[in-house]
Order: structure tokens, then C-alpha cells, then sequence
């Protein structure tokens, strides 16, 4: 089991390295699979595989909406992507008063079609806006690096030594050691990376790092005992977004340390750009 997980994902690492590193279209055409393929994972999930959601019109504006928000984003950077947001709510809004009559669910489809892609390709949209910024490409490599380890660490380590469970209500299999163990995985990637690849980077936006990499590894991180998968519907759907799609929020988070000045103001949470201007008002 161990070595059919290392055989498929050495297999596909080669052709990873290679997108990141092409970056531009080959790179988008990447985190553009990624992202429909994460939100069909999570209308398939918050729907219970209902037929009527997932071929909903409501549901298929999602992924163009997807597609679109991650080529505005590779274009023209985070400016558009609000107004593509914006320009979702007010098409799904308008298509609604024509679908209520034959659907009186479609207000709750809209509800989660937004959430979907608030979630899904806004964060992703952060990683081509990294990958086209300075030093992009390895931030990029040092994302995957951090989410491999991470993952890697907390499966490990969970196997072998996870003892104390981390929440059984919701997740039988996820332990303290696990955690702990993918939080030490990220801190070794992050600190090497930083060390040997982008010096540059100071203390403040260090600091920054860390918390970005803290808080993501809070979460429960990976397969902690690699035994079974969570019976309820709140940890399927975590565990499909969090844990098969580790990608999505650890963009989100990774951002942090390239958030900075944005139509002349200072933003320190949603806004990719240059690291070192965050240093000087720290």
C-alpha cells in the first residue's frame, strides 16, 4: 500500500515540476483542472450526488465562473476578481427568479454554489498570481514542498505512533501525534526553503510564515492512522476539500507572506505581491 502511494506520486512529480516551472498557460491549464475538479468533488459532496443540483444550470455557472475567475486572476492579477464574483451573484440572482417556479430549492443551490466558489477558485486564483510575481516559481515549489511534507509526516506518523485522538466525534481515525508530526514536516520544509532558496526573506516576513504554516497545520492533516474514512457528512466533506484537496486552503494561507500594497493600501490577508514591502511595516 505504502509503495503504490510512492510510485504514483513519483510518477506524476516530473510532470508537476515541469508546469511550475513552464508557468504561464501551462500553468494555469493545471490549477484550471484542479479547480473544476475540486468543485465538482464538492457539489458532488454538499449534494449527496443529488442529480437535480449537480446538473442544476445554477451549478454549471459555478465552473465557468471557476474558469474565469483563474484567467482574470493569471491576466490582470486579484483586481477582477471581485468583479467576477460580484457578476456571479448577479447572474445566479437573476436566473433564479426564472428557475423558482419549477425549482423552489434554487435559493439554497445559489447558497452553495457561491460558497463553492469563494472557496475553490478564489484561493487557487493566489497561486497564479504568486506563480507571475517575483521569486513566484519557488514560492510555488516551496507551497508544495510544505503540503507533501506536511501530509506526508502527519500519515507517518500517525501510523506508527498515534495514540491520542484528535476529535472521535468527527473523525475516528485523526490524532494529536499526527498533527503534531505534520506541523514538524511543514517547519523543516518552510525553514530549509527559506534558508537555502529565498534568503532574502526576513525576519518579520518569517514570522508571518510561520503563523501561515501554524494555522494551516491545525487542521487534521492528511490520513492520520491511514485506517478507514469518517462516517459523518460534515468530515466527508472536510475530509474531500481539506485532505484530497490539500491545495486549496494551504494557497489561501500561503499568501500571507506576499500580501502587500494593492491600489495604494496595505493588505495583509487576501493580496498576493511582492514580500518585502510587508517587512518594512511590520
Amino acid at each position: 500500500m505504502h509503495l503504490k502511494r510512492w510510485i504514483t506520486g513519483l510518477s506524476a512529480l516530473p510532470v508537476l515540476i515541469f508546469l511550475v516551472y513552464s508557468g504561464g498557460i501551462p500553468f494555469l491549464l493545471l490549477i484550471g483542472i484542479a479547480g473544476i475538479c475540486a468543485q465538482w468533488e464538492y457539489n458532488r459532496i454538499i449534494s449527496n450526488a443529488d442529480p437535480d443540483f449537480m446538473s442544476s444550470v445554477v451549478v454549471w455557472c459555478g465552473y465557468l465562473t471557476n474558469l474565469l475567475i483563474l484567467a482574470a486572476a493569471h491576466l490582470s492579477g486579484i483586481s477582477l476578481v471581485a468583479v467576477l464574483l460580484a457578476l456571479n451573484l448577479v447572474i445566479v440572482g437573476v436566473m433564479s427568479v426564472f428557475l423558482y417556479p419549477s425549482n423552489p430549492r434554487v435559493g439554497l443551490i445559489i447558497q452553495k454554489q457561491v460558497l463553492g466558489i469563494i472557496y475553490i477558485p478564489v484561493s487557487l486564483s493566489l497561486l497564479a498570481v504568486i506563480r507571475n510575481g517575483p521569486d513566484g516559481m519557488m514560492f510555488i515549489f516551496l507551497l508544495l514542498g510544505i503540503i507533501f511534507a506536511g501530509d506526508t509526516s502527519a500519515y507517518y506518523v500517525g501510523t506508527y505512533l498515534g495514540r491520542h485522538k484528535l476529535s472521535p466525534a468527527i473523525s475516528h481515525g485523526k490524532t494529536f501525534e499526527a498533527s503534531l508530526g505534520g506541523l514538524i514536516g511543514n517547519l523543516l520544509v518552510v525553514s530549509i526553503g527559506v534558508a537555502f532558496f529565498l534568503p532574502s526573506i526576513s525576519w518579520g516576513a518569517g514570522i508571518l510564515f510561520f503563523l501561515a504554516v501554524f494555522f494551516n497545520s491545525t487542521r487534521d492533516i492528511g490520513d492520520a492512522t491511514g485506517t478507514g474514512y469518517e462516517d459523518s457528512h460534515l468530515n466527508r466533506l472536510y475530509s474531500a476539500i481539506g485532505s484530497r484537496q490539500a491545495s486549496l486552503p494551504r494557497a489561501k494561507t500561503f499568501s500571507l507572506l506576499r500580501i502587500t500594497h494593492f491600489n495604494g493600501m496595505e493588505i495583509f490577508f487576501f493580496i498576493a505581491g511582492p514580500a518585502e514591502p510587508i517587512i518594512q511595516h511590520c
